[in-house]
């Protein structure tokens, strides 16, 4: 018996990104579906928020722009936890961690990753936060 292609296997965890950057949003998508996570996306926060209230599955977790027009990733990540409680959150940013700590992204379940990331530093955060949940 062989062991079944990447394509043949379950999704291990289901990871929501949220970013206004298309081409961050799409990067990030292939470098986890490249490990092998089923990834729904959101371009602002209240699209994240419809996403997780529509999907059936479970999200097991979000990874948002810290710094996003309309609603911050801070706002967001605090409205998806009211309607899935204790998902872990990795905010991402292009602004260095001690200005953004200001948005109020600290907090238990919570990592930051600073943009631009590697897909070796990207997969070992969520490898991170979905093993210690």
């Amino acid at each position: 018996m062989t062991e079944p292609t990447e394509s043949a296997r379950e999704p291990r965890a289901t990871i929501l990104v949220v970013d206004d950057d298309d081409g961050v949003r799409r990067i990030s998508r292939r470098m986890l579906e490249r490990s092998g996570y089923h990834v729904l996306e959101a371009a602002t926060g209240p699209e994240a928020l419809d996403v997780a209230a529509s999907h059936e599955g479970a999200i097991d977790l979000m990874v948002v722009d810290v710094l996003m027009p309309g609603m911050t990733g801070n706002q967001a990540s605090h409205h998806l936890r009211d309607l899935r409680p204790g998902v872990p959150i990795l905010c991402i940013s292009g602004h260095p961690e001690n200005e953004v700590v200001r948005y109020g992204i600290a907090g238990h379940g919570t990592a930051f990753l600073q943009k631009p990331f590697t897909f070796e530093q990207l997969a070992g955060a969520v490898q991170a936060l979905i093993g210690a949940h």
